[in-house]
Order: structure tokens, then C-alpha cells, then sequence
């Protein structure tokens, strides 16, 4: 497996985005190589120094490409498994998630991309959250993406569908309960749907199935809590898939309690034979 991460050595603070990397690539096994979009001898000496501080068994290449750099990584993500990217500004490429240059990314990256949010991951076998939107016409790439993930790291995957707007608000605590059991009757197909999904697993990687209700936003943050990784699509429509497109995405990068890995939905062709196989990872 191939790893980039991308730091902006303009910034000082891109220490715990190398280190996270690093943790990363050797949960997920490979080599990790360094990525700067710019130029100058400055520049190509810092990240040959920054390259000497990475671990042997995961040392990888260190790599000045001139360019635009949201330009420069879309054309990197067809050569690599995996990109790390930070998820605040300044450090490191962070600083794209403040405005347009992350939507160009994430949404035309042809390789899944990992934001780290915390400082455990790699540290034990992970709980595997993925985002699923019953209405897209990818659940099987995305199953399948989320099983190889979860293989390479050894981990369990839970499926969770949240559905917006469909619970009505209840102020008595004494009937909450009730109105949560009524909801969940009414909407028992959408929970038998995604439960059978869950069979698509092998018994090694399969969790549960949960259905939620709420923002796709909040209901994932809220559930994040619970996991080490949680996995999300970037294609353009609905719910979980529509996240990259502004400012969901950068709500659940901001306060997400685990780490996040942005699956590429949204180049998947219609024959998804055509894209790089998840299979190859590892």
C-alpha cells in the first residue's frame, strides 16, 4: 500500500499530521511518502529532514511537486491507495478545508483520504462506522470498500442510515421512549433493509445495523463517539454522499470524536471494475 500525506511546510505545526500519518500507514501496512506542492531548496531540505524523522519500516519517498496544490493532489490520488490530510488550519494541508480547494479535492479524489481527529487510532483493532444512504446507487461499492478496510485493520464495520427530519420533537422524557419505539416500528423496513446489507459482510468484519434519526451532520457526530473510524462517501446527492459539498463535511471534520476516511464515490464509473480495485490495499 501507498500512502501520501501533504504538508505545507509554509507552516510550522505539521508535526502531529506527520505523526498521524505515520500511525496510519502502519495500522493499514505500506509506505508513507511526503508530499509539498511548491518549490525551492528550502522546501526540498526541510521535507528531506521531515522524511529522516519517519519510521523505517514505513519510510516511503520525500516529494516537491510545483504546481497548484489542490491541482497537483487530484492528480496524486490516482497513483496512491491512500492520502492523509489534517483537518484544521493552519497545519499541513488543513487549511483547504476552510474553503473550496477540499471540495475539489475530497470530490474528485480517486483514492479514499483520511483526516485524523485524534491521537489512538492504530492502537488496537478499530470499530468501523460507515455512513450509508439507502438511496444511493453505490451501497455495494461502499460495503465493500468499508469490508477491505476493516479487513486491512482488522476491525468490525456497523452500518448506520440516519433519516432526517422524521422524528418529531418530544419534550416529555416520560414519553420518549415510547415515541422511539413507535418510530422505529414505523420505519422497520429501512432498518430490515440495512440490516441485510450486513450479510454482504464476512462474519470476521460484520457489526450491527443502525438506524438513526436527525441531521446526517449531527447524527454522525453524535455516533462518532462510539467508534475509531468512521467511513463516508463523497459522491454529490443526499444525506451521507452529499457531506463534501460544504458545510456538513466541515462540521463533522470540526467535531467528529474519531477519525474519518472519505470514500471516493464520487469518480466510482458504472462499470466499478474500472477503478482501482480496494482489494489491491494491503
Amino acid at each position: 500500500m501507498r500512502t501520501a500525506v501533504g504538508l505545507d511546510l509554509n507552516y510550522d505545526h505539521y508535526d502531529w499530521l506527520l505523526d498521524r500519518a505515520v500511525a496510519f500507514t502502519r495500522a493499514a501496512g505500506g509506505k508513507l511518502d511526503l508530499i509539498h506542492v511548491g518549490e525551492g531548496n528550502t522546501k526540498a531540505r526541510k521535507l528531506a529532514t521531515l522524511l529522516e524523522r519517519v519510521p523505517i519500516d514505513v519510510r516511503g519517498e520525500a516529494r516537491l511537486i510545483p504546481g497548484d496544490p489542490a491541482v497537483e493532489l487530484i492528480k496524486l490520488t490516482t497513483t496512491y491507495d491512500a492520502m492523509v490530510v489534517g483537518p484544521r488550519d493552519p497545519p499541513g494541508l488543513q487549511k483547504y478545508f476552510q474553503n473550496p480547494m477540499a471540495v475539489r479535492v475530497l470530490r474528485r479524489s480517486q483514492c479514499p483520504v483520511y483526516v485524523p481527529r485524534t491521537d489512538t487510532f492504530g492502537e488496537r483493532a478499530p470499530r468501523l462506522l460507515v455512513g450509508i444512504d439507502l438511496a444511493s446507487d453505490r451501497l455495494e461499492f461502499m460495503v465493500d470498500q468499508a469490508q477491505t478496510w476493516a479487513r486491512v485493520f482488522g476491525g468490525k464495520v456497523d452500518l448506520m442510515h440516519a433519516m432526517e427530519r422524521s422524528f418529531p420533537p418530544v419534550l416529555r422524557p416520560e414519553l420518549r421512549a415510547t415515541a422511539e419505539e413507535e418510530w422505529r416500528r414505523t420505519h422497520h423496513k429501512n432498518l430490515e433493509r440495512l440490516t441485510a446489507m450486513t450479510d454482504w459482510l464476512p462474519t470476521t468484519t460484520r457489526g450491527i445495523a443502525r438506524l438513526e434519526h436527525g441531521e446526517a451532520d449531527a447524527a454522525l457526530v453524535d455516533a462518532s463517539h462510539d467508534y475509531d473510524l468512521l467511513l463516508m462517501g463523497s459522491r454529490d446527492r443526499d444525506t451521507f454522499e452529499r457531506m463534501l459539498l460544504g458545510s456538513v463535511a466541515k462540521f463533522v471534520i470540526a467535531n467528529a470524536q474519531c477519525d474519518l476516511l472519505f470514500l471516493p464515490t464520487a469518480v466510482v464509473p458504472d462499470d466499478a471494475e474500472e477503478l482501482k480495485a480496494p482489494d489491491s490495499i494491503g
